[in-house]
């Protein structure tokens, strides 16, 4: 595998301090370990520092050599190692063992390294220095290559044994550069020169590859190149690229151009230190914004590379040649060959997340955040900025992966609009099921969920979510309907008790005998509501059913049947076939003993309900909410009132036999055939039937209304409305039965008799009825029925009329006259002396005392006390006893 370096982004994520002098040029060499910093010197000095660069101890070896390599065995203890000449041309390697002494105070300024043991190993070989050093995990065996191409092994306690064992693995052409242990095989060594690199492994010597290694350019590496790759034992820095090395073979390559002269690694990071030389400087990338001169030989470049989220999160240049890099937790410190330190502090976590947030390095950021387990909310804001960048990029797959993983806290109904808006069903119906999968989904959710299957066609999912429920009934049916899902917009309706859902898409399907069906199974409190709404599409299409269905609820004799299971054969009509077999509209019914009551099954599939079982209104219901189904189905509704009318709850009994002699008398005006006449007849018996009671107000109306004589003539008679029903007569010139009425009514309805003179009073009316004639004049005439003003305009009117035929009217009226005169003149005078009788009575009042003797009142017999009022009947009450009158005298009023 091979990357690209220059196609990596730069991200600068550290801060540079000033620079600061902590070390002497003589400096020869740098290890630091925990808390500590120790750097040797050519003199044969050791200056160690505290991790803040605070001098902690200065120590001087006990021969004056330099110190070449400073090895930490522990965390608190270290050895230098040293090649000196020995007087037969041969060479030395000192090292001298230092621990730190802590002291039981708790002052830590008390503690310090001393010298703890010291070894000097003969090697047969010319005085080369050591090159190259590396210590095994368990701090037993130490490799040292040398200059001259030999590689050693030192083995043992270096701060317990008084001698350790040497042995020689291999010598070498060229100048060992590096040596390094695998990290997985403790038993493999890693051997690089300037013109080949080798592995050890025991006995047995390997070439991995042909081209060397600049020393210090090797270093152990323990994180994968990428994220999905595995981990790699060493990392080496050659001129063109970065190689990584695993299971001893050279695995994967960085391209990355330049001279390098120092490699080493610090958890994800590897520093590069270029060779400060003008091929280097031509051919290497240099930071945006810094410019040097090309030619100078002091100017160095430093690179910081995050290999796991391959990033260049460092790049800066030194006016001086590195020495060594150091890395102390956060902070990374570039010592410089004159004794200078830069140090670089990384970013906090905080900055850097923001960093990386505002480059939309989202992924890095997540990782970042994971690794230090930030706060949950912080984290799961980050997810969702991430989630909200990748929507932008376009990455909806991705997106909506985020958005699920942080369902708990998004803003979900802003994330269902996002993909609206972008026409992502797909990814949309992924989110949805996830927030229904964790119950998060409204009912608003679940309804776009639902749109979301029907316009992605998935009728699995559908009935899976149909099935589940938690959402509107009503919204669910709607969607399923409007989208032509009509199999599972009736299974919706039946299973939750939609019947007039149910009713409305079976007659809109034209399958009214499956609605009748279906009606039929219904409870007798809900059957009436369904039947007005759906009547009159269900009678136009099937009057005869209808009409059976209509009657049986409205008499009482209505039972609901079960049906076990019936499929439907709905199709649908906007989308693919897909059918779902209806639930089983079942409700079993308990006896009042807690006994369930036995069932008989047909073949046709319907269950019957035992009487035993079978329950009804309690109360029949008013038919005339249902007249009006039977507009237009006069046939239907003269057999639904012929039923009706056979029971005898009176409530309804004379709305319904009024009903049905309007219909029998507009069907035999309708009808001139035959069959008319036989509706006549049947209107004419149902006014002759005692036992049925008629509106005779609507009666009288509806028999105008239709020029139904019989009927108004039967009001006319049952209400007492004689004057009207003897005009009736007289206008169809019935003579006969005006004088039939006139006398069985005459006593009672005097006024029939002048109806009856104007009648004959009229033009040609007398002719023939002469003797009638005389007898109706003479009874109005001894009655006074009319004054004699309008007795003589009557008379006048006819023209056949003559003087004879009224002369003894006339006579017996003159006669009565005299005899009434004679009367009222007799009363006047029994008046007259009355009143002159009350008059002398006044006129004594006025004249003298009148002189009260009751000491008792008249009502109540008690004693007279005031108030009292004193009549002129001398009777006396108390006040509270009387009101206006004297009880015993009905005169008194008068005074």
């Amino acid at each position: 595998m091979t990357l690209h370096v220059s196609n990596w982004k730069r991200l600068s994520l550290y801060h540079k301090r000033d620079r600061t002098r902590c070390f002497n040029r003589s400096f020869t060499c740098v290890s630091s370990r925990e808390s500590y910093i120790v750097a040797g010197y050519s003199d044969g000095s050791i200056h160690i520092l505290k991790d803040t660069f605070e001098n902690f101890q200065t120590l001087e070896l006990p021969l004056k050599v330099t110190v070449q390599q400073i090895i930490w065995l522990s965390a608190d203890s270290f050895v230098t190692l040293s090649s000196v000449p020995d007087h037969d041309s041969e060479s030395n390697v000192i090292i001298y063992c230092y621990k730190l002494i802590r002291e039981p105070a708790t002052d830590s300024s008390r503690d310090e390294f001393v010298l703890v043991n010291e070894h000097i190993i003969a090697v047969r070989e010319p005085p080369y220095p050591i090159t190259a050093f590396d210590l095994s995990l368990d701090a037993r065996t130490l490799i040292c290559g040398f200059a001259s191409g030999l590689v050693i092994s030192i083995k043992g306690d270096f701060l317990r044994d008084r001698s350790l064992r040497l042995s020689v693995l291999h010598q070498l052409k060229e100048p060992v550069t590096n040596v390094k242990f695998d990290i997985q095989e403790p038993n493999l060594l890693y051997v690089a020169t300037t013109g080949k690199l080798i592995t050890i492994s025991g006995k047995v010597v390997s070439v991995l590859d042909h081209l060397g290694v600049a020393m210090n350019c090797m270093d152990k590496f323990n994180t994968p190149l990428t994220r999905d790759s595995v981990s790699y034992s060493l990392v080496c820095a050659r001129s063109e690229t970065v190689s990584f090395i695993r299971a001893n073979t050279l695995d994967s390559f960085l391209l990355f151009y330049g001279e390098k002269h120092y490699a080493c690694v610090n958890g994800d990071i590897l520093a590069i230190v270029f060779t400060p030389s003008a091929k280097s400087n031509s051919k290497g990338t240099v930071v945006p914004g810094i410019g040097y001169d090309k030619k100078s030989e002091t100017l160095c470049r430093i690179m910081l590379l995050d290999i796991k989220q391959q990033l260049i999160v460092w790049e800066d240049i030194v006016p001086t040649h590195v020495a060594h890099v150091l890395s102390r937790g956060s902070k990374t410190f570039i010592l410089t060959v004159d004794g200078y330190v830069q140090e670089l502090e990384a970013l906090s976590l905080q900055k850097e997340l923001k960093l990386l947030t505002k480059r939309s390095m989202f992924d890095i950021a997540l990782e970042l955040a994971e690794q230090h387990r930030i706060p949950l909310e912080e984290r799961r804001k980050l997810v969702l900025q991430y989630a909200d960048y990748l929507f932008r990029q376009g990455s909806f797959s991705e997106a909506v992966k985020y958005y699920i993983s942080e369902i708990q806290s998004c803003r979900a109904t802003e994330i269902c609009r996002k993909f609206l808006e972008v026409n992502e069903i797909g990814n949309l119906v992924r989110f949805l099921e996830a927030l229904n999968f964790h119950l998060l989904a409204s009912q608003d959710h679940l309804m776009l969920l639902l749109s979301s299957y029907i316009k992605l066609k998935r009728y699995s999912s559908i009935e899976h979510l149909l099935d589940k429920g938690g959402f509107n009934i009503m919204s669910a049916y709607d969607i399923c309907y409007k989208s032509g899902l009509y199999e599972q917009a009736l299974r919706l309706a039946k299973a939750n008790g939609l019947h007039e859902r149910v009713i409305d898409l079976l007659v809109e399907e034209g399958k009214y005998l499956m609605a009748i069906e279906y009606l039929k199974q219904m409870e007798p409190d809900v059957l009436e509501s369904l039947l007005l709404i759906s009547g009159h599409s269900l009678i136009s299409n099937l009057p005869k059913e209808t009409t059976e269905l209509f009657i049986s609820y409205y008499t009482g004799t209505y039972y609901p049947i079960r049906k076990e299971q019936k499929d439907t054969n709905l199709k649908q009509t906007k989308s693919a076939p897909y059918f779902l077999s209806l639930m089983p509209y079942s409700n079993p019914l308990v006896s009042l003993d807690g006994v369930i009551p036995e069932q008989s099954t047909h073949e046709d599939g319907v269950t019957k309900t035992p009487e035993s079982a079978k329950t009804s209104l309690a109360e029949l219901p008013n038919p005339q909410n249902c007249f009006h189904i039977f507009v237009q189905h006069i046939d239907c509704f003269i057999v639904f009132l012929e039923s009706l009318l056979t029971k005898t709850n009176t409530e309804h009994q004379t709305f319904i036999a009024t009903s049905l002699f309007e219909a029998y008398v507009r069907k035999s005006r309708n009808d001139i055939s035959a069959e008319g006449a036989i509706y006549e007849k049947k209107a004419n018996a149902l006014l002759s039937e005692s036992e049925v009671h008629l509106d005779l107000n609507r009666v009288f109306l509806i028999s105008q209304i239709l020029d139904f004589d019989e009927g108004v003539r039967y009001v006319q008679g049952k209400t007492g409305q004689m004057l009207d029903m003897f005009r009736s007569y007289c206008q169809k010139n019935d003579v006969n039965r005006a004088l039939a009425m006139l006398r069985t009514h005459g006593n009672e309805v005097q006024e029939l008799y002048t109806i009856m003179l104007n009648y004959f009073c009229t033009d040609g009316n007398v002719d023939g009825w002469e003797k009638e004639f005389q007898k109706v004049l003479q009874f109005v005439i001894t009655n006074r029925l009319v004054s004699t003003p309008q007795l003589v305009d009557i008379l006048s009117r006819s023209s056949s009329l003559t003087f004879g035929d009224i002369k003894q009217a006339l006579r017996n009226m003159l006669r009565f006259f005299e005899s009434a005169i004679g009367a009222n003149g007799r009363q006047i005078e029994g008046k007259n002396r009355r009143i002159h009788a009350i008059s002398e009575q006044l006129q004594i009042l006025k004249s003298s005392a009148f002189v009260v003797q009751e000491t008792v009142c008249s009502a109540c017999g008690s004693e007279l006390e005031p108030p009292v009022v004193h009549f002129r009947c001398h009777h006396s009450y108390h006040m509270r006893c009387i009101e206006d009158e004297c009880p015993h005298c009905k005169w008194s009023s008068q005074l």
